[in-house]
């Protein structure tokens, strides 16, 4: 099987993103009748304010943070193979499956590998013998904590544009 995001976002670039953060330091101080001399007036920071972002560079970066650490397709493959037979006197059953998923997060997949048999044997009339025996082994790998791929794809997408991701590649 193949797992894929059902919808990607459009964010904001940095140039919009800065004119929103603005927007909303206006209305507040506007909301609170806060004047340009006022102690509690409110700024955005010296770093991002116009003209200091653009001689940083901030403007160009533009991380598009609803493609960092995804996969488009993040493919599921599951095997189960199992034998079972009888006679008048024995009775069994012996299965294994691996299991594969790459998440669609980065960093986030699971692999399970487990192992069955059971049988059980008529000694005389009156006695019956049997095991069952289990093994399984299962490796989780996961990223940033364990709350879930939600909680990495909200944070993912409430990051600012100006912050730059690890791989140069996505930033345009």
């Amino acid at each position: 099987g193949i797992q894929q995001m059902p919808r990607r976002y459009d964010l904001l670039r940095t140039d919009d993103w800065l004119a929103l953060q603005q927007e909303a330091i206006d209305a507040n101080n506007a909301y609170f009748n806060r004047a340009p001399t006022a102690a509690d007036y409110i700024q955005l920071p010296a770093q991002l304010r116009p003209g200091a972002a653009e001689r940083a560079g901030l403007l160009a970066r533009n991380t598009h943070w609803s493609q960092v650490g995804i996969h488009d397709d993040a493919p599921i493959s599951n095997h189960n193979l199992s034998i079972s037979g009888a006679t008048d006197q024995v009775n069994y059953f012996v299965s294994a499956g691996y299991f594969q998923q790459d998440a669609i997060i980065e960093k986030w997949d699971l692999t399970r590998f487990n192992f069955r048999a059971n049988s059980d044997f008529n000694v005389t009339e009156r006695l019956r013998v049997g095991e069952n025996f289990s093994l399984s082994n299962q490796v989780t790998l996961r990223g940033a904590g364990n709350y879930g791929d939600g909680t990495i794809l909200n944070n993912l997408l409430q990051q600012p544009p100006i912050y730059l991701a690890t791989d140069p590649a996505l930033v345009t």
